[in-house]
């Protein structure tokens, strides 16, 4: 489990992020921080202010197998094909490497949000892949490799798959 501490007068800006476990204390549900001294000096910024807490169910985040897959994977097959389809077009590739592919793949399929900086000024920016849950990531490298497969022409191999050099 998670929490978020909001500021009541500007609700839904999330503040902070607490993970801990919903226990049972004596019959009754109960919170504990999994870091009970930060949770503690967040408490104590916060003494004689109104708050509100929240909790939210906890979904795993991307796996470390999944990136390696992605950077390892998707990206480079990505990057070569597109390297590939420039050579044979006399063209130059618009991708000097990895991480602007991914840069690029990002705004494509994740699109952007809004940032809000302090002092309540917004900017926009790509969206993130690192909030993504296990499911949506998969969803996401899916939809990247269905899109490389019939508008660019390059296959990206499923995790595992065993493919002929």
């Amino acid at each position: 489990m998670t929490f978020d501490l909001v500021d009541i007068d500007n609700p839904p800006e999330v503040l902070i992020e607490l993970p801990g476990r919903v226990e049972l204390h004596d019959g009754r549900p109960r919170f504990v921080p999994a870091d009970p001294g930060r949770w503690l000096e967040i408490l104590g910024r916060l003494v004689g202010e109104q708050a509100v807490v929240g909790l939210t169910r906890w979904k795993k985040r991307r796996s470390n197998q999944q990136n390696r897959f992605y950077w390892g994977v998707v990206l480079k097959v990505l990057l070569d094909g597109f390297r590939s389809k420039a050579a044979d077009l006399g063209e130059r590739c618009p991708f000097r490497d990895r991480a602007q592919v991914h840069e690029a793949m990002k705004f494509r399929f994740l699109g952007t949000e809004v940032l809000r900086l302090p002092g309540g000024a917004e900017i926009e920016a790509p969206a993130t892949t690192t909030r993504l849950t296990t499911v949506q990531f998969n969803t996401y490298w899916r939809a990247i490799a269905e899109w490389a497969a019939l508008e660019c022409g390059i296959y990206i191999p499923e995790p595992n798959e065993q493919v002929a050099a």
